[in-house]
């Protein structure tokens, strides 16, 4: 078995809180050719696409490690997101740079 001591931490706003929290082992030498060329040509393609489709790829990807999906929470998610996508698109929403969320965050 590899020695393994790098990790990614897939987070959502429910980790941030403390909860569901994921972890994705990845042995040290996972940069270092054991990937099949397969797998090399997938994410060279993938790294060779639009900003937009890169996410999408990413969001199903992250989807798809999630066994334990509340669908209730999901959903709750969803509805959330196409009511600020929809208040931003009225002129309701109000905007600031990140440099000004910055600042407040450093306030707190």
């Amino acid at each position: 078995m590899k020695r393994r001591t790098k990790a990614w931490l897939i987070q959502s706003e429910y980790d941030m809180q403390g909860i569901d929290i994921d972890v994705v082992v990845i042995p040290d030498d996972f940069k270092g050719g054991f990937m099949d060329q397969e797998l090399k040509s997938v994410i060279d393609k993938a790294l060779n696409m639009s900003h937009e489709n890169r996410a999408l790829i990413v969001d199903r990807l992250i989807d798809s490690l999630d066994v334990n999906t509340d669908h209730d929470v999901e959903a709750a998610w969803q509805q959330l997101i196409q009511k600020r996508i929809a208040e931003a698109e009225r002129g309701e929403a109000k905007f600031i740079s990140w440099d000004v969320a910055k600042e407040k965050l450093q306030l707190r």
